[in-house]
């Protein structure tokens, strides 16, 4: 979250998160400047290192963290899946569990064809792919 609310980095509007979700679920409990937290699970180093090396700094602050969430079943994540959020200010925007499943996430669809994009580029700098390739998964979720 706080790479994107210092707007070091934009985010589609057809992504699969959402920026006003995420900032209620952040503060729900205790507003996270009174939080001590760390991020890192795995060799972090590593990982990051990699996606520093090919220009990517974005998708791993922003899309790999986020998706990691869920691929751990991590608590944001669950809330995130499981509770309805009251859109209403005077509510203070309290939870509820879900029990009549209305939480529908929004899609990935947008989020993987940006990073197939991506990774056909990548490989465009090592080997020639056809044009006819290149062409036709250049307009991929451009439909």
């Amino acid at each position: 979250m706080a790479e994107l609310r210092e707007e070091k980095y934009r985010v589609s509007n057809e992504a699969q998160m959402d920026e006003k979700l995420l900032e209620l679920l952040v503060n729900e409990d205790m507003d996270e400047m009174f939080v001590q937290m760390r991020l890192g699970f795995f060799d972090r180093t590593n990982i990051n290192k990699k996606f520093s090396e090919c220009g990517e700094q974005m998708l791993y602050e922003i899309f790999y963290e986020y998706g990691t969430n869920y691929a751990h079943a991590f608590w944001g994540a669950i809330r995130e899946s499981t509770m309805l959020i009251c859109d209403n200010p005077s509510h203070d925007y309290h939870a509820v569990p879900d029990y009549d499943k209305k939480q529908n996430l929004k899609s990935i669809d947008a989020d993987c064809t940006m990073i197939m994009k991506k990774v056909f580029s990548q490989i465009a700098e090592y080997i020639d792919l056809p044009e006819f390739y290149l062409n036709k998964h250049q307009t991929l979720g451009e439909e």
